[in-house]
């Protein structure tokens, strides 16, 4: 398997999202306010609560209205640039971000060697992209909505609880040190089993896929039991990764619920103390209170989303390692577009082996010549399949060289090489699309009548009629 680092991955996701600077730009601002606000509003507050409490009751309203209003001002700021996010990101920024990843896996794909889809399950594959599709932006939102914003938040919390006391801030910082230390200790086992239940959750929605796939010899072979035990041992394997995963998670949330007990008994018992000190008012005792509550709220989030967090980085480096696999079979820098004069194909001692089996052929010298009729005969697995799709070049020899019309065909582009030979399958699909797009998937351009008359030929016209 390909090896991706995480490192790799985020490069990955870098190069996807740096064509939309504007959406990032807006994603770190509406970051920043949200940061300010959640220790502005508690502020705010707490000079409301001092002046009620300074206040007669005949001027309490021309006291606190001043207070009041940038209260409910910070409530229309914090709606006003959620909206401006919606618009920005989640409107304008996300949907082509995946359109883009889209595009660039599909055509990574499509690039892959005929090796490459053999030993890959379709459902697989498209599994992989996916996650790619769904993670990376949810990647990118976490970074930017939780850890960036949250992280200015902490710091601006404690910056606060400071201009109280140092004490209070203290208390906060400790508990944040031993909360931040434990994730960190816990990240890489994280990171590990999110990757190990990502990895068979594909193998799970690859097997299904194959056994869907060939329903037919299930059921000509009598296999639905087989099949299901096969199943329920890959579905017996996610959900004991996906436990050890989660009770992983559940000691982490007990240790952070009740770790947090003591930081609202250190802060009540100094916020009691200074105010028999006078140093304290009331209003600090709801500044204090509300900043912590703030505080351990978001980064309970925070820790539920760095969990989120893991699984987005594992999954999405377990599908880039599949579908961004080197390419096996690749034009050469120089490769011209195959001209076809008589077709005449030549085979010059080619030699080819697929890897850790026996030489196929050796040496093997054949001209066909420009309208001959061949046939090839042999046992199961003797080449004769082999010796067609080497043609095709979906596998490169191993030695010699093949030409049509004396040309090399690795020195052709391999699309041109494909637009000039026909083939019939030997096992015929058919896309899920309508009969009239199948029969001219090999020549989109054809008409109506062209599609009618090949069909025909074909004898399938009068069938195709009745359906």
């Amino acid at each position: 398997m390909h090896e991706v680092t995480t490192r790799q991955a985020f490069a990955f996701v870098l190069q996807m999202v740096r064509s939309f600077p504007s959406g990032l730009t807006v994603m770190f601002c509406v970051a920043t306010i949200w940061a300010a606000q959640v220790s502005l509003g508690p502020y705010v507050l707490k000079i409301i609560i001092n002046r009620l409490t300074e206040s007669s009751s005949t001027s309490i309203v021309g006291y606190i209205f001043y207070p009041a209003l940038a209260f409910l001002s910070l409530s229309v700021l914090t709606s006003t640039i959620f909206r401006f996010y919606d618009y920005f990101v989640q409107i304008k920024m996300v949907p082509y971000l995946r359109q883009k990843i889209t595009n660039y896996i599909f055509s990574s794909l499509l690039q892959q060697s005929h090796h490459y889809y053999q030993n890959n399950f379709a459902g697989s594959l498209a599994n992989k992209l996916n996650d790619l599709v769904t993670n990376i932006p949810n990647l990118v939102q976490v970074m930017i909505d939780r850890f960036f914003s949250h992280t200015l938040a902490l710091l601006i919390a404690i910056y606060t609880l400071w201009l109280v006391n140092y004490k209070f801030a203290l208390v906060l910082s400790i508990w944040v040190i031993i909360f931040i230390t434990v994730a960190l200790f816990l990240s890489k086992k994280l990171y590990h089993l999110s990757d190990e239940w990502s990895e068979l959750g594909s193998v799970l929605t690859g097997k299904v896929v194959d056994t869907l796939s060939n329903i037919l010899s299930v059921r000509q072979f009598a296999r639905n039991s087989q099949e299901k035990k096969t199943l329920n041992e890959t579905i017996c394997k996610v959900v004991a990764a996906e436990q050890k995963l989660e009770w992983t998670y559940f000691f982490m949330w007990v240790f952070y619920g009740y770790s947090f007990v003591f930081v609202q008994a250190f802060s009540l018992y100094f916020l009691v103390i200074g105010r028999q000190e006078g140093i304290i008012s009331i209003g600090d005792f709801a500044l204090v209170l509300s900043i912590n509550v703030a505080v351990v709220e978001f980064l309970w989030q925070l820790a539920k989303e760095f969990s989120e967090f893991s699984k987005y980085v594992g999954k999405i480096t377990q599908a880039l390692r599949i579908t961004t696999a080197p390419i096996e079979i690749e034009n050469s820098p120089h490769a011209k577009p195959l001209i076809v004069d008589k077709a005449t194909i030549l085979f010059e001692a080619v030699q080819f082996q697929y890897p850790s089996a026996d030489p196929l052929f050796n040496a093997l010298s054949v001209t066909i010549h420009a309208g001959q009729r061949v046939g090839l005969v042999g046992y199961s697995g003797s080449g004769k399949s082999t010796f067609v799709n080497i043609i095709l070049r979906l596998f490169e020899v191993t030695g010699g060289r093949i030409l049509v019309d004396g040309q090399d065909i690795r020195e052709v582009t391999q699309e041109s090489l494909h637009e000039a030979i026909g083939i019939i399958p030997q096992d015929p699909s058919l896309f899920h699309r309508t009969l009239m797009d199948n029969i001219r998937y090999g020549r989109p351009e054809a008409t109506e009548a062209e599609v009618v008359e090949a069909a025909k030929g074909a004898h399938a016209h009068e069938f195709i009629s009745a359906m």
